[in-house]
């Protein structure tokens, strides 16, 4: 080796044992033991080996610092049990358990053999949907209701003899309405200020027509029926630029596409809604008798 090769790696030794000396102090302080732990748990556990700045302070000197709170204190033991505490303190904490019913719909929730759906009553056989659960955790409590629920139901054989399960709001006909009609066009009910429309009479025994209220948001339309804001009257909702809602399948008529109700055997079939005796509804039926 040429002198001058042996002279350039003394100075490197040299230079990287400087390095070391100078780093050392940083290395053994307790700010590396704190960031170690990586927690306020950790920076304890750290502090407690003597890797913190109040440990290097207390060795008064570059070489107190090595000694007391450097390499053996904050370095290797102290950032040790910084990383060991801060990782059971941050394990312990921990999230809540995955839940995959937490946030689904009604339908998502019905289709998923984990979850139970929940639903309340209030006044009426619409039921809420008030979220979905895991089958093995407890079901939701209703609020009370100041009002009357009706007797609800999804097929005959809930009702009991002599009743059955009915639309809501169908009228039960005894003797048929024999009276002459009122109207014979929506003209002469005077819609635009009256509201009402020339509509059939229920129980009418040959087809009459009595000017009644047309469809709003106080009387909506029935289940597969959209209002018509202009007319007040009720008609089949379209599917041809827009999908059914849930429950109802976009089939071809003699009026262009139109949402039909699904048929179905239990609510899994209906997503959102209802099965009520055979087709899908947004409502649970009422059980009822029919007049004599």
């Amino acid at each position: 080796m040429s002198r001058l090769s042996l002279l350039a790696s003394l100075v490197l030794v040299a230079a990287c044992g400087r390095v070391a000396l100078l780093d050392e102090p940083d290395a053994g302080g307790g700010t590396g033991g704190g960031r170690a732990g990586g927690s306020a748990a950790g920076g304890t556990a750290g502090n407690a080996g003597g890797g913190s700045t109040a440990g290097g302070a207390a060795g008064g000197s570059t070489a107190g610092g090595l000694s007391g709170g450097g390499v053996a204190g904050g370095g290797v033991a102290g950032g040790s049990a910084g990383g060991t505490a801060g990782g059971a303190a941050g394990g312990a904490g921990g999230g809540e358990p995955f839940n995959p019913c937490r946030g689904l719909s009604a339908g998502d929730c019905r289709a998923n053999a984990l979850c139970d759906a929940d639903f309340c009553f209030a006044c009426s056989c619409r039921p809420n949907f008030e979220g979905c659960r895991l089958k093995v955790q407890t079901p939701a409590v209703c609020p009370l209701v100041n009002c009357p629920t009706p007797q609800c139901c999804s097929d005959d054989s809930t009702c009991g003899r002599p009743f059955v399960c009915m639309e809501p709001n169908r009228v039960s006909c005894g003797a048929c309405n024999n009276a002459p009609s009122t109207c014979t066009t929506d003209a002469s009910c005077n819609t635009s200020v009256t509201g009402n429309v020339c509509l059939p009479r229920a129980c009418a025994c040959s087809g009459q027509t009595d000017c009644q209220p047309g469809c709003s948001a106080q009387n909506p339309c029935r289940d597969g029926q959209t209002c018509d804001a202009a007319t007040k009257r009720c008609e089949q909702t379209r599917c041809n630029s827009t999908p059914c809602p849930s429950g109802f399948n976009c089939v071809l008529g003699p009026m262009g596409d139109v949402c039909i109700a699904r048929s179905c055997t239990s609510d899994r079939d209906c997503g959102d809604i209802f099965c009520v005796s055979g087709t899908c509804r947004t409502s649970l039926g009422i059980c009822g008798q029919f007049a004599p």
